[in-house]
């Protein structure tokens, strides 16, 4: 189970997740990420509340990142990174240069920077 709480604040849009990013909500995770993507500027997604990750989740991260670029827009990951992200990125294999979070691993922002 998850839950997904948006806020829109001027030309950005904050999404708070909690709960499990797995395959069995990865449907409407999608669609509670491109849903705001119309409406602002500038995404920023927390997960401070979210307890279980998959690489699903992260696909996803990372085509939205793509379609954020190619519309001019910016996508921001905010907020203290739970362990569960952090263990998934360095499962995924991606490197992990390819996500800046903060100074330390588990700090404050993270932008995804993806080619």
């Amino acid at each position: 189970m998850y839950e997904i709480e948006v806020d829109q604040q001027n030309s950005n849009v904050k999404i708070i997740f909690s709960g499990a990013l797995t395959i069995q909500n990865s449907i409407a995770i999608n669609e509670g990420l491109r849903k705001p993507l119309n409406q602002s500027n500038t995404l920023l997604i927390n997960h401070e509340k979210v307890d279980e990750f998959d690489l699903t989740y992260l696909q996803l991260l990372l085509s939205l990142h793509k379609s954020t670029d190619s519309l001019h827009k910016t996508l921001i990951i905010t907020g203290h990174q739970p362990e569960a992200f952090i263990k998934c990125l360095k499962d995924s294999g991606l490197p992990l240069n390819t996500w800046i979070i903060g100074e330390s691993e588990q700090e404050s922002i993270g932008v995804i920077e993806y080619d």
